[in-house]
């Protein structure tokens, strides 16, 4: 590259720059309001009935959650999508893989950021959740918040499970008071909000 369209590239640099951020910005505004076909999460003045979303850390601005919905795949169709469907109509906000992820999402990344930025977790437990790599780092990242914070985060469903089959996985969990998949999502989704209130 010679001296003259090394400084001719240069010049132009800021003008490319500046039009593939409108062009963006275009894109942005087009797709705003496209879903999955679930019903997107509730705007904060929707939520006056649980708590309110905590304030984005100084410089981020990923949305925050009340609630991380941590389930296995196959148990979506029998109770994660029916759950997040009563919970955001009962004016909760979800962090639901299905309604945040986007094509090219890392998943790791994505995961661990909606596992930081929710107030609790509520942890499908099944015999799929149990036989699962991801879901059990899911479990991991919310002991590991109570564990430093002191505070409760993990809110346990129980789905297709007894209580032998919990406390032989895990005798700590076996020991919580949990929701049972056998109630129905709306009487799950009750109790939930009621933890969420102030």
């Amino acid at each position: 590259m010679t001296r003259g369209t090394a400084e001719e590239w240069n010049r132009r640099l800021g003008e490319l720059v500046r039009q593939r951020l409108d062009q963006r910005r275009s894109k942005l505004e087009r797709d705003r309001g496209l879903t999955l076909g679930y019903p997107a999460a509730p705007e904060r003045r929707q939520r006056a009935t649980v708590k309110a979303a905590r304030r984005p850390r100084h410089g981020h601005h990923e949305p925050e959650y009340d609630l991380f919905l941590s389930h296995a795949s196959e148990d979506k169709e029998s109770i994660s999508r029916p759950l997040y469907a009563a919970l955001v109509a009962a004016g909760v906000s979800v962090w639901f893989d299905e309604a945040v992820l986007r094509l090219g999402d890392s998943l790791r990344q994505k995961i661990d950021q909606g596992l930081a930025r929710c107030h609790y977790g509520v942890v499908i437990l099944s015999p799929n959740f149990l036989s699962k790599h991801w879901t059990q780092r899911e479990l991991d990242g919310l002991v590991a918040r109570e564990t430093a914070s002191g505070e409760k985060a993990i809110l346990p469903i129980w789905h297709q499970l007894d209580r032998d089959t919990v406390l032989r996985h895990s005798p700590t969990l076996a020991d919580r008071l949990a929701g049972g998949s056998d109630e129905g999502v709306e009487a799950l989704a009750r109790k939930i909000v009621e933890v969420l209130k102030p």
